[in-house]
């Protein structure tokens, strides 16, 4: 295939594109519009595929091929030639992310000596596992800084594809590549080189602000989470107003919202606790006026029978065992739940019954 044909490597800004058509062919239940030049990318190396249309059917993917390349559409195609368009804001959104990553994964390398093992791009959250334990705040938050440092220097971003003997001239590179040939080199203009098959801006002030929201422990690693450009700020907005919003209804200043839902979820704790305790004692004085005094008693066995709404079904099993605890009793309860009803049935240890007979006499 034609290197060349590769225009979101060779022209990265074209948006849009008319091309001629070499073949269409059936591929499972989609329709293949093949040509020999494409300005969509078509995913690799953790970041997804370009997305747009073809002749104004939705791109669902795009598969490079010995002669050129085969976009999937789900309608038929019937043309000599093709209009792709490509969708900018979803371009810009997936470079912005990886561009991004490139910065945070080269500063924590050069600067704290951390392997990137794995990234991950998401529409709502990006990640990006480091090969160390979970960071202390403070040097993520000065990753976070040095990113942003290094946006507002404008290094200029190129992408350069090498034979394995080229690669060797590449200044800061940071990983050798896992490949010998067809290798594309990204380089970030005095600053980290890089093996990578993505997209990606034309300068670091592009993929500003850079923010890095937390990690979590994957593995025993830190998993930084993190957004770049418009997706940080479009994140940073959302929590900003969700804040406001929490802040509002406690009345609380929005300095101290956090601590204010902090206090009410012990406070919600404590009562769903007394609450707990108040139940159980209600059930007990319930079982007590509903069900023991209208039990029979034959020989030395005491036969209970209630039927309640006040019990939930998963809590069944728990309540007849402790009524049972008391000697001579055989206990059923019935808990109605809408078209369904959950029943528990036990005996004391002193009878000897068969619960699963007497269960399986009252079904029928």
């Amino acid at each position: 295939m034609a290197k060349e044909g590769r225009l979101w490597l060779a022209s990265p800004t074209k948006t849009s594109l008319t091309t001629s058509v070499s073949d269409v062919r059936k591929h499972e239940k989609n329709t293949m519009v093949v040509t020999k030049e494409t300005i969509f990318f078509p995913g690799g190396g953790g970041q997804a595929p370009d997305e747009g249309t073809v002749s104004g059917c939705k791109l669902l993917a795009l598969v490079e091929l010995e002669e050129g390349f085969g976009h999937l559409i789900k309608e038929s195609f019937d043309s000599q030639t093709v209009d792709l368009q490509l969708d900018v804001e979803a371009r810009e959104f997936a470079a912005q992310q990886h561009t991004g990553q490139h910065i945070l994964s080269a500063l924590s390398f050069r600067e704290h000596n951390l392997q990137t093992l794995s990234v991950h791009f998401g529409d709502d959250m990006c990640t990006l596992d480091l090969d160390t334990p979970p960071l202390p705040e403070e040097t993520l938050r000065e990753i976070e800084r040095a990113a942003n440092d290094l946006c507002r220097r404008s290094l200029s971003i190129t992408g350069h594809l090498l034979t394995s003997d080229e690669v060797g001239s590449i200044p800061n590179l940071r990983k050798k590549p896992q490949v010998n040939e067809d290798i594309r080199i990204v380089e970030i203009s005095d600053f980290d080189s890089v093996p990578c098959c993505g997209t990606h801006l034309e300068n670091t002030a592009q993929a500003a602000p850079i923010m890095v929201f937390g990690q979590t422990k994957m593995r025993g690693k830190a998993r930084l989470q993190f957004l770049c450009g418009n997706g940080a700020l479009a994140f940073a907005n959302k929590n900003y107003k969700d804040l406001s919003t929490i802040s509002e209804l406690f009345d609380s200043p929005l300095s101290t919202a956090s601590e204010r839902c902090k206090q009410v979820k012990e406070e919600l704790e404590k009562l769903r606790y007394d609450y707990k305790g108040l139940k159980d004692k209600y059930l007990q004085l319930a079982f007590q006026s509903e069900a023991l005094e209208k039990a029979k008693t034959i020989g030395d066995c005491t036969f209970i029978c209630w039927e309640t709404t006040e019990i939930e079904p998963k809590q069944l099993g728990k309540f007849v065992g402790e009524a049972c605890k008391t000697d001579g009793r055989l206990v059923v309860v019935a808990a109605p739940a809408g078209e369904k009803s959950s029943v528990a049935i036990a005996r004391s240890s002193n009878i000897t019954v068969a619960c699963s007979e007497v269960l399986r006499e009252a079904l029928t």
